[in-house]
């Protein structure tokens, strides 16, 4: 089925498994189940856009065009125009489609807008509820992709902060051979000269604040709990994100 959680008076528009959807998919795919090249993607995109408005055609063979836009995704980028144009479409069925297609080729605030305005006011019952169970998958598709991002932001942050603190204890107890493996390979010699000279005196039970830049691979420092210096900016340093690690940079 193109959608999921919808009306069995929908689900039996959409159904693959009628001999209808199967003669339509071998007439636009030409019956072959390699991946098309190019040239044989682009025909095969516009079949579907004739093929999704097509005045005479039945409604399985409308949803097999939907949904091979559908499993192209980006790919069916060439099919926007013909998907955005659909959303003023005369059909409900064919306005909730392209909007729901039209997001999983391209995501628009176009798609939410439309399925917002069939959720409320299309004639048919079913499509409303279509179209409102098309935005609750969006809606927790949005979420899991926030949930993910946020959770990689925070690991990242988290493995900063542990090596930036390994960093500073290490320093604190004297421990220079330790503290050098936390930094920059490439670096590690200049910056290992300059802590020879002499280091301020450090908590031996740091307290770190990691800022990660916008860039993602790049890093402030401060510690918080530091004996400020008569003079000049609080202690700190920058950190870098290299092969997946963190390490202290000059």
């Amino acid at each position: 089925m193109t959608i999921t959680n919808i009306p069995k008076r929908i689900g039996a528009v959409l159904s693959t498994a009628t001999l209808t959807t199967v003669i339509t998919f071998l007439c636009i795919s030409g019956g072959k189940a390699e991946t098309p090249s190019v040239e044989a993607k682009e025909k095969l995109i516009e079949q579907c856009i004739r093929q999704m408005t097509e005045t005479n055609a039945d409604g399985a063979g409308k949803a097999m065009a939907f949904r091979k836009l559908q499993e192209l995704g980006p790919d069916a980028k060439s099919a926007v125009p013909a998907l955005v144009k659909a959303l003023d479409h005369e059909e409900d069925y064919i306005r909730v489609q392209s909007a729901y297609t039209l997001w999983k080729v391209e995501p628009q605030t176009k798609a939410i807008i439309a399925l917002a305005k069939m959720r409320e006011s299309a004639e048919d019952s079913a499509m409303r509820e279509a179209a409102a169970a098309i935005l609750k998958k969006i809606d927790e598709q949005l979420g899991k992709e926030f949930e993910a991002k946020t959770s990689g932001e925070n690991d990242s942050t988290a493995h900063a902060e542990m090596v930036a603190t390994a960093f500073i204890t290490a320093l604190a107890n004297n421990d220079l051979d330790e503290a050098v493996q936390y930094i920059l390979p490439a670096e590690r010699d200049e910056i290992k000269k300059g802590m020879e000279q002499g280091m301020p005196p450090l908590p031996k039970d740091p307290k770190i604040q990691v800022k990660i830049k916008k860039n993602g691979i790049q890093a402030d420092v401060s510690l918080l709990n530091a004996q400020k210096p008569e003079s000049g900016p609080p202690i700190g340093f920058d950190m870098k994100l290299s092969e997946g690690k963190w390490w202290i940079v000059k």
